[in-house]
């Protein structure tokens, strides 16, 4: 009787000592996983991050041309309407300078 209670308590420690090597092994397993999936998620984070980071790239810098375009046209435009206002001068200005040199306008020499 002593022998076959001695028995069944070394078989009940033999499958305590089973399940623990096996509830390791599950738990390690379980561990490569949990580590995998976070390493994959981090990639997909990673990734997106880029693709955002590159949107946002090019909305910034079509804002920016767009932006410079503008300014461009306006000094294209202002410097087109000096030039007018420039060439429109011209004629009296040279009409006044040589009848100032001519002597013909007041306060002249």
């Amino acid at each position: 009787m002593v022998q076959g209670v001695v028995q069944e308590v070394l078989a009940i420690e033999e499958a305590a000592v089973a399940m623990r090597a096996e509830a390791q092994a599950e738990a390690a397993r379980l561990i490569a996983a949990a580590q995998q999936e976070a390493a994959e998620l981090q990639e997909r984070s990673r990734a997106a991050a880029r693709r955002a980071a590159a949107e946002q790239q090019a909305a910034d810098k079509a804002a920016a041309d767009t932006e410079c375009a503008r300014i461009l046209g306006e000094a294209r435009a202002e410097a087109e309407a000096f030039e007018r206002e420039a060439e429109a001068r011209i004629d009296a200005a040279v009409t006044y300078v040589i009848e100032r040199v001519a002597g013909r306008v007041p306060g002249a020499r």
